[in-house]
């Protein structure tokens, strides 16, 4: 498979509508080229366009409500790369769209916090192999320019996996649950985003998931240099918002099965073929890997397993549209602060593989 081509973007508008056009002007191509992909695995996996179009459209007005800010921002991105409001909406509720689709699995998080000390941590972001063929890490002032972010993410997405100059850092994998799709909400990939404009620490972050409503289900495993609580997952739901909190000395791991116990009351059955638990047993038993600060060498000590569950390559006979490929390795780094990432699963990491972009 041929690995998925990050690019990098640095603005210095605080202005949502000018970062907005700015971006989707720089980059319509990739937009373009993601929407055309969506719409095509929409249909593989048999949603309807109606359908696909009435949740984009109810998401818009669920942000336009309630973030105008990052509405305006989407907006603007669509008019800066020549395309319907809508279709880049689709991009940033594309997990809302396909909670009405098979399950996938993808993702796995830790973040290590060290007594006494910072937290540090990394993710794999599984996806299917031929989605996202390229992505884009963004780092920009916020609205009001009280913070700066940087934020991997999908083409035409306003966020996913990031961390803010506060230090706060947050990762991202999907979950399925029964109540998935049965109400409209604020899309997980705009949610992660407000989470890193708005929240310093830990506890805020979790006061700001549980003052929203969602339509679909995802973990952010959420981490902060600062605050009484520096590490939690937070299961966010359209029936309620779990929280699993962390403790120092100890890795606090998630792939893609809820960890709540009430939550997890309502899951949505795992696909037959769902690697959640042993990846999540495989990262449980490296924590002395995990505690290693520095993200080369703690991914180096990951690898030296004689099988890397986190590291997911294509499955040989099934349809792309069916399998999850690890498409990259991200680590956060809170006192910089600072994302890092390779294109590719945690065994390919190399020095020269690995960019870092600082907010």
């Amino acid at each position: 498979m041929t690995a998925m081509t990050i690019h990098t973007h640095r603005t210095a508008t605080s202005n949502p509508a000018e970062r907005g056009l700015e971006y989707g002007s720089t980059w319509s191509r990739q937009i373009r080229a993601a929407v055309a992909e969506y719409q095509q695995h929409f249909r593989t996996v048999g949603i309807d366009a109606d359908t696909v179009r009435r949740v984009s459209e109810s998401a818009g007005e669920r942000i336009r409500a309630g973030m105008p800010d990052l509405s305006e921002e989407i907006e603007q991105i669509a008019a800066g790369a020549d395309l319907p409001a809508w279709q880049v909406m689709m991009l940033n509720a594309r997990t809302e769209i396909l909670a009405l689709a098979p399950p996938a699995q993808e993702c796995s998080a830790t973040a290590f916090w060290p007594a006494g000390g910072i937290p540090h941590t990394m993710q794999t972001w599984d996806w299917r192999p031929g989605l996202a063929t390229e992505s884009l890490v963004s780092a920009f002032p916020t609205a009001e320019a009280s913070s700066q972010v940087v934020t991997f993410a999908e083409f035409g997405q306003v966020g996913k996996i990031g961390v803010n100059s506060h230090g706060l850092g947050l990762h991202f994998n999907i979950l399925r649950h029964r109540s998935d799709g049965s109400r409209s909400g604020t899309p997980v990939h705009v949610a992660a985003r407000h989470i890193l404009e708005v929240a310093t620490t830990v506890s805020e972050a979790i006061e700001v998931a549980r003052s929203l409503t969602f339509g679909a289900s995802s973990v952010f495993t959420i981490a902060s240099r600062s605050g009484h609580l520096r590490t939690a997952c937070v299961e966010a739901t359209p029936v309620g918002v779990g929280v699993i909190e962390g403790r120092e000395g100890v890795a606090l791991n998630h792939t893609n099965h809820f960890l709540d116990p009430e939550l997890a009351s309502g899951a949505q059955p795992a696909a037959p073929a769902s690697t959640s638990g042993r990846r999540l047993e495989y990262l449980d038993g490296q924590s002395q890997a995990l505690s290693i600060t520095d993200p080369l060498q703690r991914i180096a000590a990951l690898h030296r397993a004689p099988e890397v569950a986190i590291c997911v390559r294509r499955t040989p006979g099934v349809p792309e549209h069916e399998d999850s490929v690890t498409k990259a390795t991200i680590a956060l780094d809170l006192v910089t602060p600072a994302l890092g990432i390779h294109s590719g699963g945690p065994r390919d990491v190399q020095p020269d593989t690995w960019q870092t972009i600082t907010v």
